[in-house]
């Protein structure tokens, strides 16, 4: 009930932060997908679907869990943007935590639930796993997502993006980032197998480029489903995985506070130094290096 109280509320904060600055369609990535499915399977699905229920325990701890490093998520208390990131990545997996390891009832049984939900009992004792069919189902539904995503996003909406290069989509973002991982990896990878040249870099406009992400987007959620099977049969390794991705967020976020408040302490600098040199006539250098006799310029907390 909890999830379905906080997801509405932070996916609708998420729509209209993003329609604010051009990010509307990161909405159609594949952990909003994913978001929607566990919506559904938590409200509408029958009490006995045990298939979409491992479908969706292996995307939450997959490819949804590791994208809070893929895409550096942050605990960053006083941003909403950043919170809701987290959320969106990580409370999938708690959820189906919570389903699988303690028993909590799920699907339309929310409303009416059934007299034994033994099905959501730790694999030890309902002799449950993970098996080929299960991850066929899964690759099955990432497939479909990709080309429904795919559909939209190069055939209808494909000169509406192209005449607004400002809209960002996860395409776009990735090939821009110079310090993303994932990217630097997959052009490193690329650069050695001889798809791209030596110094060629990606242009989210081109074929090539699109063809690798999508490839490369592909090989990263397979990559992700493997340690899935593990979680689902070892309690003490599903509560470790999830604390290391709930540090690696924390490391997230004490990088952006240290990064914020050096900046700040480097601009206070620069403002002291600005001042004596006002007041004795010299120069000093300004933020970007070069030398500066003019008064105060503006400052704007980064924060």
């Amino acid at each position: 009930m909890w999830y379905l109280v906080c997801t509405p509320v932070v996916v609708a904060l998420r729509i209209m932060y993003f329609k604010r600055v051009g990010w509307q369609y990161f909405l159609l990535d594949f952990c909003y997908f994913v978001t929607f499915l566990s919506i559904v399977h938590v409200t509408l699905a029958p009490s006995d679907d045990r298939r979409l229920f491992r479908v969706l325990f292996i995307y939450a701890n997959g490819p949804l869990l590791w994208a809070v490093v893929l895409w550096r998520n942050s605990l960053v208390f006083h941003d909403i943007d950043r919170m809701s990131g987290v959320f969106i990545h990580i409370m999938p997996c708690l959820l189906y935590y919570c389903v699988h390891w303690h028993g909590c009832s799920s699907s339309s049984m929310l409303l009416h639930p059934p007299p034994s939900v033994n099905y959501f009992l730790p694999p030890s004792h309902a002799q449950d796993s993970l098996d080929g069919v299960d991850f066929a189902y899964a690759i099955i539904g990432y497939l479909i997502w990709q080309v429904l995503y795919f559909v939209k996003t190069e055939v209808v909406d494909r000169a509406a993006l192209d005449a607004r290069p400002d809209l960002l989509t996860s395409l776009r973002w990735l090939t821009t980032d110079r310090k993303n991982g994932f990217s630097l990896l997959v052009l490193g990878l690329c650069r050695y197998g001889g798809i791209m040249g030596p110094t060629e870099a990606y242009d989210p406009r081109t074929t090539k480029t699109k063809a690798i992400f999508v490839a490369a987007q592909l090989v990263y959620t397979v990559v992700t489903f493997a340690p899935t099977p593990l979680l689902f049969t070892s309690h003490f390794l599903h509560c470790m995985y999830i604390q290391l991705i709930f540090v690696a967020a924390v490391h997230n976020g004490a990088s952006y506070y240290f990064e914020v408040f050096a900046k700040l302490y480097h601009h206070k600098l620069l403002l002291l130094l600005q001042h004596e040199a006002d007041d004795g006539g010299t120069t000093v250098p300004t933020a970007t290096g070069a030398a500066s006799t003019s008064s105060k310029g503006d400052y704007s907390d980064d924060m």
